[in-house]
Protein backbone atom coordinates (compact mmCIF):
# COMPACT_ATOMS: atom_id res chain seq x y z
CA UNK A 1 0.00 0.00 0.00
CA UNK A 2 1.75 3.46 -1.17
CA UNK A 3 1.81 6.04 1.67
CA UNK A 4 -0.13 9.11 0.98
CA UNK A 5 1.64 12.12 0.69
CA UNK A 6 1.89 15.07 2.84
CA UNK A 7 0.06 17.30 0.58
CA UNK A 8 -3.00 14.58 0.21
CA UNK A 9 -2.82 14.05 3.91
CA UNK A 10 -3.28 17.59 4.59
CA UNK A 11 -5.71 17.99 2.39
CA UNK A 12 -7.20 15.10 4.37
CA UNK A 13 -6.88 16.39 7.88
CA UNK A 14 -7.95 19.61 6.70
CA UNK A 15 -11.61 18.50 4.77
CA UNK A 16 -12.26 15.82 7.33
CA UNK A 17 -12.07 18.84 10.06
CA UNK A 18 -14.25 21.11 8.18
CA UNK A 19 -16.60 18.51 7.65
CA UNK A 20 -16.57 17.52 11.50
CA UNK A 21 -16.60 21.63 12.19
CA UNK A 22 -19.84 21.93 10.27
CA UNK A 23 -21.20 18.39 11.61
CA UNK A 24 -20.95 19.69 15.58
CA UNK A 25 -21.18 23.47 14.81
CA UNK A 26 -23.51 25.03 17.33
CA UNK A 27 -26.77 26.67 15.98
CA UNK A 28 -28.32 29.47 17.83
CA UNK A 29 -32.39 29.16 18.04
CA UNK A 30 -34.38 31.53 19.64
CA UNK A 31 -37.07 31.09 22.29
CA UNK A 32 -39.44 31.76 19.71
CA UNK A 33 -38.32 28.39 17.64
CA UNK A 34 -38.21 26.69 20.27
CA UNK A 35 -41.72 27.29 21.51
CA UNK A 36 -42.81 26.40 17.86
CA UNK A 37 -41.09 23.01 18.23
CA UNK A 38 -42.53 22.39 21.63
CA UNK A 39 -45.71 23.32 19.76
CA UNK A 40 -45.60 21.17 16.76
CA UNK A 41 -44.37 18.18 19.75
CA UNK A 42 -47.81 18.86 21.09
CA UNK A 43 -49.76 18.79 18.18
CA UNK A 44 -48.13 15.23 17.19
CA UNK A 45 -49.46 13.16 20.43
CA UNK A 46 -53.05 15.02 19.75
CA UNK A 47 -52.82 13.64 16.18
CA UNK A 48 -51.69 10.03 17.27
CA UNK A 49 -54.89 10.07 20.14
CA UNK A 50 -57.03 7.06 19.95
CA UNK A 51 -60.52 6.57 21.43
CA UNK A 52 -63.23 9.66 21.61
CA UNK A 53 -61.41 12.72 20.82
CA UNK A 54 -61.34 15.08 24.18
CA UNK A 55 -62.18 18.86 23.80
CA UNK A 56 -58.75 19.90 23.39
CA UNK A 57 -57.94 18.37 20.30
CA UNK A 58 -56.85 20.42 17.73
CA UNK A 59 -56.44 18.30 15.13
CA UNK A 60 -59.56 19.08 12.94
CA UNK A 61 -59.05 15.94 10.30
CA UNK A 62 -59.10 13.94 13.05
CA UNK A 63 -62.15 11.95 14.77
CA UNK A 64 -62.93 9.37 17.32
CA UNK A 65 -61.69 6.29 16.58
CA UNK A 66 -61.45 2.05 18.01
CA UNK A 67 -64.08 3.03 19.99
CA UNK A 68 -65.07 -0.61 20.34
CA UNK A 69 -61.30 -1.41 21.08
CA UNK A 70 -60.96 -4.65 22.70
CA UNK A 71 -64.88 -5.35 23.05
CA UNK A 72 -64.28 -8.77 21.83
CA UNK A 73 -62.16 -9.75 24.35
CA UNK A 74 -64.42 -8.05 27.11
CA UNK A 75 -61.73 -5.20 28.20
CA UNK A 76 -62.20 -1.57 27.27
CA UNK A 77 -58.78 -0.84 25.17
CA UNK A 78 -60.18 2.56 24.21
CA UNK A 79 -57.99 5.44 24.70
CA UNK A 80 -54.00 5.96 24.16
CA UNK A 81 -51.73 6.74 21.77
CA UNK A 82 -51.00 5.26 17.99
CA UNK A 83 -47.67 4.25 17.10
CA UNK A 84 -46.14 5.97 14.45
CA UNK A 85 -49.41 6.78 12.84
CA UNK A 86 -50.59 3.74 11.48
CA UNK A 87 -53.44 2.95 14.04
CA UNK A 88 -51.75 0.20 15.94
CA UNK A 89 -51.33 1.09 19.64
CA UNK A 90 -48.43 -0.69 21.44
CA UNK A 91 -47.51 -0.66 25.11
CA UNK A 92 -44.01 -0.19 25.40
CA UNK A 93 -43.69 2.84 22.91
CA UNK A 94 -46.68 4.05 24.21
CA UNK A 95 -44.91 3.53 27.75
CA UNK A 96 -41.35 4.99 26.64
CA UNK A 97 -43.25 8.29 25.32
CA UNK A 98 -45.17 8.65 28.14
CA UNK A 99 -42.42 8.73 30.21
CA UNK A 100 -40.05 11.07 27.78
CA UNK A 101 -42.55 13.95 28.26
CA UNK A 102 -42.72 13.00 31.92
CA UNK A 103 -39.35 13.22 32.63
CA UNK A 104 -38.91 16.02 30.17
CA UNK A 105 -42.09 18.39 32.12
CA UNK A 106 -39.63 17.48 35.15
CA UNK A 107 -36.60 18.59 33.76
CA UNK A 108 -37.80 21.36 31.78
CA UNK A 109 -40.17 22.66 33.59
CA UNK A 110 -39.47 26.64 33.30
CA UNK A 111 -39.46 25.82 29.51
CA UNK A 112 -43.13 24.53 29.10
CA UNK A 113 -44.28 27.27 31.29
CA UNK A 114 -42.06 30.32 29.52
CA UNK A 115 -43.51 28.76 26.18
CA UNK A 116 -47.27 28.57 27.66
CA UNK A 117 -47.39 24.89 27.23
CA UNK A 118 -47.34 23.10 30.51
CA UNK A 119 -51.37 22.76 30.07
CA UNK A 120 -51.20 21.23 26.62
CA UNK A 121 -48.56 18.79 28.03
CA UNK A 122 -50.93 17.99 30.73
CA UNK A 123 -53.29 17.27 28.23
CA UNK A 124 -51.66 15.14 26.28
CA UNK A 125 -51.02 12.78 28.99
CA UNK A 126 -54.57 12.62 29.30
CA UNK A 127 -55.03 10.40 26.86
CA UNK A 128 -52.59 7.52 28.24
Amino acid sequence: MKKLTKPLFLFLVLFIGQISNNLFAQTTFTNTQYADALQKSMFFYQAQQSGPLPAFNQVSWRANSALNDGSDVGKNLTGGWYDAGDHVKFGFPMAYSATILGWGALDFKDGYVKSGHTQPLKQSTICI
